[in-house]
C-alpha cells in the first residue's frame, strides 16, 4: 500500500488489487469530492464565508479558491453594453461561410 493513503481510499483499494479493477463512472471521484460539492452548495445557498466555517478555514479565500464550483453561465448584461453601440441599428449579421465547400 503506497504510504500517506487513507484506509477506504480509492487509491488504497486499487493498490491492494494489484491494480486489476475495472475502471468504473466514478473514476472521477475523489475523497476531496464531498467537501468540494458541500461547499459549493453551502457558498450557492448561504454565502461563502458559512462554508469556509465548514470546511474549517480561516477565510473563504482558500475555499472560493479550491473548493467551490462557480457558475460558468455570466448573467445577462446586454442592456448594459447596448450603450457601446449608441443609436446603431440592431440588424441581424449575416452569416458568412468561412470555410465553403468547393461543388463539382
Amino acid at each position: 500500500m503506497p504510504p500517506g493513503v487513507a484506509p477506504g481510499c480509492p487509491r488504497r483499494t486499487h493498490a491492494a488489487s494489484g491494480g486489476k479493477l475495472a475502471p468504473t463512472r466514478l473514476d472521477w471521484v475523489t475523497p476531496h469530492t464531498p467537501r468540494k460539492t458541500a461547499a459549493t452548495l453551502i457558498d450557492k445557498e448561504a454565502d461563502a464565508k458559512r462554508a469556509a466555517a465548514q470546511l474549517g478555514h480561516a477565510t473563504a479565500q482558500v475555499t472560493n479558491r479550491h473548493y467551490t464550483v462557480k457558475s460558468a453561465l455570466a448573467t445577462d448584461s446586454s442592456g448594459i453594453l447596448e450603450q457601446l453601440g449608441g443609436d446603431l441599428p440592431t440588424t441581424k449579421p449575416t452569416r458568412r461561410d468561412h470555410n465553403p465547400r468547393q461543388t463539382g
